[in-house]
């Protein structure tokens, strides 16, 4: 929806990119929920709770982000999880773990998820974005790999000059990656 958001503070900060406005919303988290990640679909917020290898979803309400509704039914364990998303294309939760092994839940139940092959193998796999591909961040070793839906490996993009890379953006209408390493943005041309 046009929007970036964080969590902070037991509050929901969005950000639109369209408007450039602000908002700030409560959002009733347990203490010991100890959230390591958040994603948004269809106006409702989900948290990672890796300490109750649950994804929890919150509702808007009157008085911001009522209660939790885990959304998890089958057992998972989530302790090795660095990332997870929320498919725009099919409503499914893909959860990313630090080897590189992309989890799948439909409707709160494990799915089968190709696994994904790559040399060498994945040293601390940081970050998962779902496109018309399925690219997977990888800072220690500094490169992205980008495989097909199927889960082929179609490229690699290492750049050892970058030693802080923190964070990546795709644009697939305009094959641009988009990679922040420290305080700088570098623009890369997608392989064709």
């Amino acid at each position: 929806d046009s929007s970036i958001i964080y969590l902070g503070d037991k509050r929901v900060v969005s950000l639109s990119t369209k408007n450039d406005s602000v908002t700030s919303t409560p959002i009733a988290i347990a203490d010991d929920d100890k959230i390591s990640g958040i994603d948004a679909f269809k106006g409702k917020i989900y948290l990672l709770s890796q300490a109750k290898n649950q994804i929890f979803r919150y509702v808007s309400g009157p008085k911001g982000y009522g209660q939790k509704e885990a959304r998890l039914k089958d057992k998972a364990d989530l302790s090795q999880v660095s990332s997870f998303v929320i498919n725009q294309k099919d409503s499914a939760v893909y959860f990313l773990k630090k080897d590189g092994q992309v989890m799948k839940f439909y409707d709160g139940r494990s799915q089968s998820f190709p696994a994904l092959t790559i040399e060498p193998a994945f040293v601390n796999a940081d970050k998962l974005i779902l496109g018309d591909n399925i690219y997977i961040l990888d800072s220690a070793a500094k490169r992205l790999a980008v495989f097909s839906a199927a889960g082929q490996l179609l490229w690699q993009y290492q750049a050892d000059g970058l030693n802080n890379i923190k964070d990546f953006a795709i644009d697939e209408s305009s094959k641009k990656i988009y990679l922040l390493d420290g305080a700088t943005i570098y623009e890369i041309d997608m392989a064709k």
